[in-house]
């Protein structure tokens, strides 16, 4: 019963039209703050101040604290900046310093936020809710999944590193097969595969409409591969 409900989500999914698909995206009003973060990437943050004040306006709203998708794609994305600039730690350190902010050091997984950690007057519970979380590198070996999907993007969003882009276009290149020759008999795992890729195919085609710098990155790596990955790729992103 359980596999016949995911693979009916996933039906409904990969057979949505445009129109619908837009009107999903009309119907979810993200924060501003939210909107901000795709934008991150795109201008200099030099004294990390920016990010630290997204911090505090994202992880202190109910809305995304409600939600563990949004909270989990939030504190990746300051994971992936603290990790990547730890000389940020300090001051991160002095100014966040309740309970959600906890898992971002965590994730960060430097010295300086290992010792950040440390100052946390964490119990036991919490502890063990923090703990559960994987920090970057872990996140990186992790198998393409919707969740580890979303991380990649967060991770471009904060870093602009192009690579992040570059695994999805892989992800789906080396997948699409799959999903084109569906076999008879599903496994749960078999449906979970197929809403990864149709979700990276949907994802990457949203991020190529709406900003011009992910469509030329995607587009300057497809052009490299070989011609028969190419012309997979190309059926199922809109360049």
């Amino acid at each position: 019963m359980k596999i016949k409900l995911l693979l009916s989500i996933y039906l409904i999914v990969s057979n949505m039209s445009v129109a619908q698909s837009e009107q999903l995206k009309k119907d979810y009003k993200p924060l501003p703050s939210e909107i901000e973060l795709a934008k991150y990437y795109q201008q200099e943050d030099k004294n990390g101040e920016r990010a630290l004040l997204l911090a505090k306006d994202i992880l202190e709203n109910k809305q995304i604290l409600n939600k563990a998708s949004a909270y989990g794609n939030a504190v990746t994305f300051f994971a992936r900046i603290l990790n990547q600039r730890p000389e940020l730690t300090n001051q991160w350190c002095n100014d966040l310093k309740s309970i959600q902010y906890a898992p971002i050091f965590k994730m960060a997984n430097t010295q300086e936020s290992k010792k950040c950690l440390s100052q946390f007057k964490l119990n036991d519970e919490q502890q063990k809710y923090v703990q559960a979380f994987a920090n970057i590198q872990q996140l990186e070996t992790l198998q393409m999944t919707p969740q580890t999907l979303d991380a990649r993007w967060v991770s471009f969003f904060a870093t602009g590193n192009k690579k992040y882009i570059e695994e999805i276009i892989d992800y789906i290149a080396d997948n699409v097969d799959f999903k084109n020759n569906k076999p008879e008999n599903v496994t749960k795992q078999d449906i979970h595969r197929l809403l990864t890729i149709g979700s990276a195919i949907w994802s990457l085609n949203s991020n190529i409409k709406q900003d011009e710098n992910i469509k030329k990155i995607a587009n300057d790596y497809v052009i490299k591969q070989e011609k028969i990955r190419q012309e997979k790729i190309k059926k199922e992103i809109k360049f």
